[in-house]
């Protein structure tokens, strides 16, 4: 939002450690928690495939990215914002009518459907790791 608005903002101290914390703490429905494997393997692939330090920082961080997307588990909301996000229906198959209706009206609830930055953005947060998954399955 700070960025929309031409603003400059600066973060608090244990500002990301704090949001984790609230949204830990705050109201569920469903949750699910995944641990990747130990990437010992790829670590080693990675030490004998790269001699330059900065590719082997960029391969780590691929390995990373590869092991959070295979697992990452979507939910009925990240297909809902993506199809409102972009107009469309494409996930329709994975939520019902009533999940939609109710993200919705969270929508109507917590953002200012005048503010299309604040729309765009909350919608965004949710559908981002549709389009994540979307990119790695394309490109692999």
């Amino acid at each position: 939002m700070a960025e929309a608005n031409n603003e400059i903002y600066i973060k608090e101290k244990n500002e990301d450690f704090m949001t984790l914390l609230s949204g830990i703490m705050g109201q569920k429905k469903r949750i699910h928690i995944h641990i990747g494997d130990i990437l010992d393997k790829e670590l080693d692939v990675i030490a004998k495939e790269n001699d330059n330090g900065n590719k082997q920082i960029q391969a780590l961080a691929q390995a990373i990215d590869d092991s959070i997307l295979t697992s990452y588990k979507l939910w009925p909301t990240n297909y809902i914002a993506y199809d409102l996000l972009y107009k469309s229906n494409q996930f329709a198959d994975r939520y019902t009518e009533n999940e939609k209706q109710l993200f919705e009206r969270r929508l109507e609830i917590k953002i200012d459907q005048d503010n299309p930055v604040a729309l765009e953005g909350f919608l965004n947060m949710y559908a981002n790791p549709v389009v994540n998954k979307l990119k790695y399955q394309n490109a692999h």
